[in-house]
């Protein structure tokens, strides 16, 4: 059975739906029909029916010729959305979350639910919308998105459909890239496509704030049928994967090893604490130009254990810039 545990109050609408008959929906429902609509049993259908007619004083009755329900009333409606005080203080004190979408056409959309949410809510409480709250969340930095290339998107990963992008890469190469959509994820202030590129067999990410022009093929997709984010995602470190895994092991200094071990940088880390107050942390994952960054922000205080090769990248990243740092401050001392 589907949607075993859809909540109460869902059921209850979509009850009232069935014993409604609205649209296409035959009338006089039984228990029965009902509970395979909704994927559970039909004793679950029978306590909502209680609950409908005893909490919320709905007049549904039992017509035994026609071996269904309905409702006594034909203009009953269910009371609109009622919060208790501690519902109301947790939807509010989340509102600021909404900054993550700012740069997405999904603000203006998620405004105007809060202001139906804040207008249906009765009860012992009201949402205080725009509020002074003891909470505040300090948003990232964020990549602005043009909402048409959003939109066109969103359409194509729903549609299965293949693209040809007009694209520039991290390291700031344009080029057309032919793809076939089929995941997005939001990361660290932007919106990234997963997406297999003609020919390929491996998932790629491309980020939205990047993506200069989308054109729809007229042609079937070439991706697998079956794409798994969350195994992506446990493969990769932040939106990076697809390369070859690698077992990486790295020991933190004690002066950030509190702030290091108390946080999930990977979904499947192993953490292990020293006497001398350093800690190791070690994972496996497919994305290694993510964790070279990763490390990078973290010197001099993150040692590489392993691999080696990892190791000896970081330290020609860290030459380069010691080598761009001397040069600049050569150029300074010319300039004085």
């Amino acid at each position: 059975m589907k949607n075993l545990h859809r909540h109460r109050t869902y059921r209850a609408r979509r009850i009232l739906e069935m014993i409604r008959g609205n649209g296409s929906l035959p009338p006089y429902p039984s228990a029965t029909r009902m509970a395979e609509e909704l994927g559970v049993s039909w004793r679950t259908i029978l306590r909502d029916l209680d609950y409908l007619r005893d909490d919320e004083g709905a007049p549904i009755e039992y017509d035994a010729s026609r071996k269904g329900y309905y409702l006594a009333r034909a203009g009953w409606t269910l009371a609109p959305l009622t919060l208790t005080a501690r519902e109301a203080d947790a939807l509010a004190m989340t509102l600021p979350l909404l900054q993550s979408f700012r740069g997405t056409p999904l603000v203006s959309d998620l405004d105007t639910v809060v202001a139906k949410i804040g207008a249906a809510v009765t009860g012992t409480a009201g949402l205080p919308v725009g509020g002074r709250e003891p909470v505040s969340f300090i948003a990232d930095d964020y990549a602005p998105i043009d909402p048409e290339i959003w939109k066109r998107l969103l359409a194509v990963v729903r549609n299965r459909q293949p693209v040809r992008m007009d694209y520039t890469t991290f390291a700031n190469k344009a080029g057309a890239y032919e793809v076939m959509p089929v995941h997005v994820f939001a990361y660290h202030g932007n919106w990234y496509l997963a997406a297999f590129p003609r020919g390929k067999r491996t998932v790629a990410t491309f980020a939205f704030s990047r993506v200069n022009r989308v054109e729809v093929l007229e042609e079937p997709g070439w991706a697998p049928r079956r794409f798994d984010p969350e195994t992506y995602m446990a493969q990769a470190y932040g939106i990076v994967g697809g390369e070859k895994p690698i077992r990486v092991r790295v020991r933190v200094s004690p002066a950030i090893a509190a702030y290091m071990t108390e946080r999930i940088w990977h979904a499947h880390q192993q953490v292990r604490h020293n006497q001398d107050g350093s800690a190791e942390i070690a994972f496996t994952t497919r994305g290694r130009k993510e964790v070279v960054r990763w490390i990078l922000s973290w010197q001099p205080d993150m040692e590489v254990l392993t691999p080696l090769h990892l190791r000896k990248r970081v330290q020609e990243k860290m030459t380069e810039a010691l080598r761009r740092g001397r040069v600049q401050t050569g150029r300074n001392q010319d300039a004085g």
